[in-house]
């Protein structure tokens, strides 16, 4: 039974925070925040942080982030809880933190990196806060989004499902990721989805702005991609 060590038991969000990467609470580098009402989040010694005594109209949370810190920036919209009559069990809101480009990850983590841009005639400026994933098929392998500078981070965090040995093959990228310019051991296994090289598919929310980038991916080692976003044709 969740114990939220509160006073006062009147509608509240209750909410955990989560990083992407290691699935555990953050260990710093955000804050959270009430939109519209800057104080009055508890965080409980179990880890959640409550906020009582709501107004009908707030439901809304921001995590404020340290400025070129570890994570992306995030609001979510909470479902508010009676703690006198609801199943709070059922009810806490989950935010979970993905890594910014200055996210410390273990070593030989497996990783691209890179920069999200928009095609401009000749021109490629960046674009920030695209949504990139990697799916097999409905499900989603590897996730993240650009930073509001145009940089990103994405990590393969359970990787091993999807690894394949190739053997001495050696060929190009199909698609238009960078060229595999180093020859495979015996020792190197590849990101695989269904058989085929990973694609990052990018979005930009609420423009028809998209791109589907194609790379070789091998197990520990930190891919450098710039993905250019152009007009969806259809």
């Amino acid at each position: 039974m969740v114990q939220w060590e509160v006073d006062r038991l009147k509608l509240a969000l209750v909410i955990e925070v989560t990083d992407s990467v290691t699935g555990r609470p953050p260990t710093g580098g955000f804050s959270i925040e009430l939109v519209d009402r800057p104080e009055g989040i508890v965080r409980t010694r179990s880890g959640y942080y409550v906020v009582t005594d709501l107004p009908d109209e707030i439901t809304a949370v921001t995590v404020a982030v340290e400025p070129n810190g570890p994570y992306l920036p995030e609001t979510c919209e909470c479902d508010v809880v009676d703690l006198e009559e609801d199943d709070t069990e059922e009810m806490v809101s989950d935010i979970e933190l993905l890594p910014a480009p200055a996210y410390r990850f273990p070593s030989h983590s497996t990783l691209v990196r890179g920069s999200t841009r928009v095609a401009e005639g000749e021109e490629t400026p960046r674009i920030g806060d695209v949504v990139l994933e990697v799916l097999d098929d409905d499900e989603v392998v590897a996730e993240t989004r650009s930073s509001p500078d145009g940089e990103f981070v994405l990590p393969f965090v359970n990787v091993e499902p999807y690894l394949d040995d190739r053997g001495d093959s050696s060929s190009d990228t199909p698609g238009n990721g960078p060229p595999n310019d180093n020859a495979s051991t015996d020792e190197d296994m590849f990101v695989t989805i269904g058989s085929a090289d990973p694609t990052i598919l990018a979005s930009k929310p609420n423009t028809d702005l998209e791109a589907a980038y194609t790379v070789v991916i091998k197990e520990g080692q930190t891919i450098v991609a710039d993905i250019v976003l152009e007009p969806n044709s259809s």
